[in-house]
């Protein structure tokens, strides 16, 4: 299902021609966008690669910000307890720590949803189970 308020933030127009013009993502809606849909992606792997090797290069107040704007419980989650894993101690999680969760929601929706609770993030951390 699109959600027309996702794609109202962190997008530019770039002009390749004159009158050939392409939306891009910047860098932290482009990281939003691996915790949102992993799979795209190549799995959650890659978003916490990625957040490993670029953490200096990423504007963790605009990526808190981003996640709160995709209006989507699972995403803010799954991306903070990313961040956390990946030593990226900034005090603007705590926006996405505080951000109400009536249940656990998987860290990796590719896979099973069995594995450890995390009753901090209300995350499950499956991504040790094997693949549906």
């Amino acid at each position: 299902m699109i959600v027309p308020k996702r794609f109202s933030f962190g997008i530019e127009t770039v002009w390749l021609e004159e009158r050939f013009a392409v939306p891009i993502t910047d860098r932290e809606r482009t990281v939003l966008d691996l915790f949102a849909i992993p799979r795209v992606f190549g799995g959650l792997g890659e978003g916490l690669s990625v957040l490993e090797r670029a953490s200096d290069d990423i504007d963790v107040e605009t990526l808190v910000e981003y996640a709160i704007r995709y209006d989507s419980i699972a995403v803010a989650k799954r991306l903070g307890w990313s961040l956390e894993q990946t030593a990226v101690g900034h005090p603007a999680l705590m926006r996405l720590l505080e951000l109400p969760a009536t249940h656990c929601t998987v860290l990796d929706p590719g896979r099973v949803r069995r594995g450890r609770r995390d009753r901090r993030w209300m995350i499950v951390d499956n991504r040790a189970e094997d693949r549906v």
